[in-house]
């Protein structure tokens, strides 16, 4: 878990500013402004390892290292997005301190995750009731995905409902039936 973190927070957040400062240093910076190139960052800085899992898998690599990519490619998307969200914020000039912004980040990459577990639990443990029915617990989730995320993005809670997604769907993944 320790190196998805790192690979998904670190790699998008690197990725982010490199392509902001090449960008700006290539001097296509007519219009746009460093914090506008941020933005193009976050959206460009989310890798997309599916195709490197594929070529791992097909040269007979561990099972954990191919776990720790498609763990990682789960969560950088919603990182980038996170991302993605700050910088517009700065971009647009809202009035942010550093600590707003930190805060704004630490709620949507921990709170959004921690509701998402909660959320995943609870709705396992409410599948755990259902025997034999695949119609009621196909509804159970998609009323698990569609609740989590309006509670994370609608309400102001200003938490990521990717991220809660993402931590819900392992958690039932994990425990739920196959």
């Amino acid at each position: 878990l320790k190196g998805i973190l790192i690979l998904a927070f670190g790699g998008v957040l690197f990725c982010a500013f490199a392509f902001a400062g090449i960008l700006y240093y290539m001097n296509f910076s007519g219009y746009v402004s460093f914090t506008g190139f941020l933005v193009i960052g976050a959206i460009l800085g989310s890798t997309d390892p599916i195709a490197v899992a594929a070529l791992l898998k097909e040269c007979g690599t561990p099972h954990k290292v191919n776990m720790l990519i498609e763990g990682e490619s789960l969560i950088n998307d919603g990182v980038s997005i996170v991302l993605f969200q700050t910088f517009v914020m700065l971009y647009e000039n809202q009035p942010l301190s550093k600590f707003r912004i930190v805060f704004d980040l630490i709620t949507m990459c921990v709170g959004g995750p921690l509701l998402g577990a909660i959320f995943g639990i609870l709705f396992y443990m409410w599948m755990q009731k259902v025997i034999k029915d695949g119609v009621l617990l196909v509804s159970i989730t998609f009323i698990n995905c569609f609740l989590l995320f309006f509670m994370c993005e609608f309400l102001s809670w200003n938490l990521s409902g990717i991220l809660a997604l993402v931590a819900a769907s392992i958690i039932l993944s994990y425990k739920g039936k196959m």
